[in-house]
């Protein structure tokens, strides 16, 4: 089955420019350093960076199968589909999303009765949001939601925000296997949807990892 030419090239677009970002990324980008906002003095808050740790695994590993599965649809205009395979690759990616938000449901209970750090919450509230994004030419929208939360210390909050997240990409993603498991060819802004919020939520996590690390 073939697809519009145009309409796959701006999905390649899309996949192009995450793998690009990724070969920018070190292995500790998604919310690395956040346990230094938690327990008294410096205590460090270890059972929230195991949780971050292990959730970002996840996530990662997710967003690989995803970017496998959209380059497979991507090369298919050449290659024809094999839906078992395209049903695998999403199936893994959908598993390892669900891990990553239940992971980060647990982060988010365990923060709930851990204290903040005064010391981090002050240089949090303090730090000069502006200054950054422009210095380190971040995407403004996104780093004006990341800042949004910073800025207040609602760090819990931000959690939240990332599991809604993860959410709205697993509601993608559940949608793109029912048209995969039906034989069908999914939609390309569909397919767009997936690319956009899984590439925002790695940026919004990353960002949050910059400030952390910035201030630590």
């Amino acid at each position: 089955m073939r697809v519009n030419k145009h309409g796959t090239s701006k999905v390649l677009l899309g996949v192009a420019v995450l793998i690009l970002l990724n070969f920018n990324l070190s292995g500790f980008l998604y919310y690395n350093d956040v346990d230094i906002i938690f327990g008294e003095g410096l205590k460090k808050g270890t059972v929230i960076k195991e949780h971050v740790i292990r959730g970002a695994g996840y996530f990662l590993e997710s967003y690989s199968d995803f970017l496998l599965f959209l380059t497979k649809i991507e090369v298919s205009e050449l290659d024809g589909l094999d839906y078992d395979k395209l049903r695998l690759n999403l199936n893994n990616a959908i598993e390892k999303m669900e891990y990553a938000r239940d992971t980060y449901i647990q982060l988010k209970e365990e923060a709930d009765v851990t204290p903040y750090n005064p010391i981090m919450i002050e240089e949090l509230l303090n730090f000069d949001y502006d200054g950054f994004q422009k210095k380190n030419h971040l995407i403004e929208s996104i780093f004006d939601d990341v800042s949004f939360y910073l800025s207040k210390g609602k760090i819990r909050e931000m959690y939240e925000k990332t599991i809604s997240h993860i959410e709205g990409i697993l509601e993608i993603a559940n949608g793109l296997n029912e048209a995969i498991n039906a034989g069908k060819f999914p939609k390309v802004s569909t397919l767009q949807d997936l690319n956009e919020t899984c590439s925002k939520s790695l940026l919004f996590g990353q960002y949050a990892a910059k400030v952390f690390k910035k201030i630590k």
